[in-house]
């Protein structure tokens, strides 16, 4: 069972990649592993979803872009942060932090998804049960 509250999830994955490999597919390759539609912010049919500049945009079958996040920082190899909100309008965003370490043999993964006071223990709860399957999507696109 997942721990309630509003605390940060804290979720990892091991990686067989160096961190500038594992960087480069969750940014510039974040289209071709996560997992859509299922984890979509639309009910409509979904072409993609790619960083665009400083923002993370899923893009429509329509040719229309939904806004997901802003990119707060950047340290190619090291670690990604945004401010999240998939769902827009007046919903506060939250923080999710992407750290990639360099270990022996590849790249420890730390997804940091904070910020969930203003929005509480359910809004939390269904990201908690999410980032294992997104983080397991994005082993998945890393395997050699």
């Amino acid at each position: 069972m997942k721990e309630l509250g509003t605390g940060p999830i804290v979720e990892t994955v091991f990686l067989d990649a160096e961190p500038d490999a594992v960087y480069a597919l969750v940014v510039d390759g974040i289209g071709d592993w996560w997992p859509l539609p299922p984890v979509s912010a639309s009910g409509v049919e979904v072409d993609g979803l790619a960083f665009v500049d400083d923002e993370l945009v899923e893009r429509w079958a329509d040719g229309s872009a939904h806004h997901w996040a802003d990119v707060v920082a950047r340290e190619p190899g090291r670690s990604l942060s945004l401010s999240w909100n998939p769902g827009g309008g007046a919903v506060p965003p939250t923080s999710v932090v992407i750290d990639l370490v360099g270990v022996a043999g590849g790249t420890q993964v730390r997804v940091t998804h904070d910020g969930w006071e203003p929005l509480g223990e359910e809004a939390r709860l269904d990201y908690s049960a999410g980032w294992p399957f997104v983080l397991d999507r994005l082993a998945l696109a890393a395997r050699p």
